[in-house]
């Protein structure tokens, strides 16, 4: 192996464990709560009909990195 593709092997590595690095530290990033919000649709009812609940969630589009979720009051 050359000296010059040892360093850009390297390199390679180097930018991998950079980048697994920056994806758990956002990892530990609740979702926006706005985020969420913003991506509900469809109310209906729960199971019993006792509440009115939104249906679906639409986020994909996003680019998330995280599916994190803090408790949302309200």
């Amino acid at each position: 192996m050359s000296e010059g593709s040892q360093i850009i092997d390297y390199f390679e590595e180097e930018k991998e464990r950079i980048e697994r690095k920056r994806l758990k530290q956002l990892a530990k990033q609740p979702l926006d709560p706005e985020l969420i919000k913003s991506g509900l649709a469809h109310l209906g009812r729960t199971f019993n009909n006792a509440r009115h609940a939104f249906l679906t969630l639409k986020i994909s589009s996003k680019e998330l990195q995280s599916i994190v979720v803090s408790v949302i009051n309200g």
